[in-house]
Formats: structure tokens, sequence, C-alpha cells
């Protein structure tokens, strides 16, 4: 039961983390992550009661019902919404198979319980849940990003996912046109968000063009190629 209660709270922050947009989105204010630490120090003085106020930033109810509110699943960070939830049960799946993520908590670089990734668990999990195996290589060898070209690795520095994230420097391949970007001020994929001309921070107005300009070099290159590909023929 602790164990579950501690999930819950994991879940509410890396939430919080994903969508710390700089305006309002799914029903959080802006910056939700910014209020929950705000909330989180100045709320009461009792831990607990701290603790309640903060994780209601994102389940907003006046009565918690975890089984509702969070499914326990393969992603100890949590995959959407309460039981029976199919977007919930799909993620699930996919951790149980080909998204295989590492994370843990260890009470030191982090404020929840220590809880060190455990292969065999999630293996039996998934055996049990899903009668399916995860394969942490699957991602690595299908999209080895290392045998590729023209590609556009971008990461948001605000982004509790961003240290697993290709970043620019010795990770990131060079001569193949591969671009790594680690972006300032933005949370989960915002740079792939709808343009927001009030809201949108500087750093992710300059990343969306580079990309844009990254993105239009190569249609053009490629298209050239396909011309003078098509020329040769017809010449032939």
């Amino acid at each position: 039961a602790l164990r579950l209660l501690a999930l819950w709270v994991e879940n509410a922050f890396a939430s919080l983390g994903m969508l710390n947009y700089p305006y309002p989105v799914e029903g959080l204010p802006a910056y939700p992550l910014l209020l929950a630490c705000n909330t989180m120090v100045s709320s009461s003085s009792d831990p607990i009661i701290a603790l309640a106020n903060t994780v209601d930033i994102f389940y907003n109810a006046s009565c918690f019902n975890i089984s509702s509110e969070y499914y326990p699943c393969a992603d100890i960070t949590g995959c959407g919404g309460g039981v029976g939830d199919p977007d919930a049960m799909s993620w699930d799946y996919q951790s149980c198979t080909e998204l295989v993520s590492n994370v843990d908590t260890n009470n030191v670089t982090d404020m929840f319980p220590s809880a060190p990734y455990d292969l065999n668990a999630l293996e039996q999990y998934c055996l049990k849940q899903w009668n399916a195996m995860p394969n942490s290589s699957y991602i690595p060898n299908k999209y080895n990003y290392q045998n590729t070209t023209r590609l556009i690795l971008s990461n948001g520095a605000l982004d509790p996912w961003f240290p697993g994230g290709v970043l620019p420097g010795s990770l990131c391949p060079e001569g193949r046109d591969i671009t790594c970007l680690l972006i300032d001020q933005a949370a989960h994929h915002l740079d792939l968000r709808g343009s927001d001309p009030v809201h949108d921070p500087p750093s992710v107005v300059r990343a969306r063009q580079l990309e844009s300009d990254i993105i239009t070099q190569w249609v053009g290159t490629i298209g050239r190629e396909k011309t003078t590909k098509y020329n040769l023929i017809n010449y032939q």
C-alpha cells in the first residue's frame, strides 16, 4: 500500500514536469511544476498536508481515489489514468515490450523512497499482466540513430526525460546531418506543439525556426537529387 502511494505521488510530479508548459494545458496552470514547488514549501507546516496540497494541483480532487487516478504499471513514472483507462493500459503494454525505461529512485538525488530498478520484477509483472517479455534492445537496434542521416534530436531542459535523450556533445554523431538540441525553458516536446506567440519562450521560437530551416533544406536537397536522377533516366 505504501509503495502504491509513493508511485501515485511520483506520477503526479512526473506529469507536472512533462506538462510544465508556459501556458495552461489539460486543466493545469502555466508552469504547474513551479506552482507545485511553491505550494510544497509554503502551504503548510505539516509535510503530509503540504504534499497533499501539492499533488492536488495535478489530480485536482477534493477526495483522492488512487485506483481511479493512477494505474500501477511497468513504467514507475506512470502510464496515465486509473485502472481500465485505455491510454494507460496501452502505455503499460508498450513498456512491457518495446519501450523499456530503466527508471528508479534513490532518495539521494530525488525526494522519493528508494526503489532500485529491478528487471527481474519487471519481467515477472509483464508475463503476468500481458504474457510478454520486455526487450530493452529493441528500440536501440531497430532505430539506431548512429546509422542514419537527416535527423533532429530535440530535448527540453525542463523535461524530466531529457537526461535520457541524445544531447549536444559527445553522444551526438557528427558528419551525417544530425542535429541535437537541448532547448532552454522547454518541457516535454514543447517545440513540437503548436505555436503560441504570446507565451512561447524565445529559446523555443529559435529552436522551431532552426528545425524548420533544416527540414526545408533537406526537402530541397532531396528534390534536387530526384530531379537529377529523373533527368538522367530520361536522357538515357
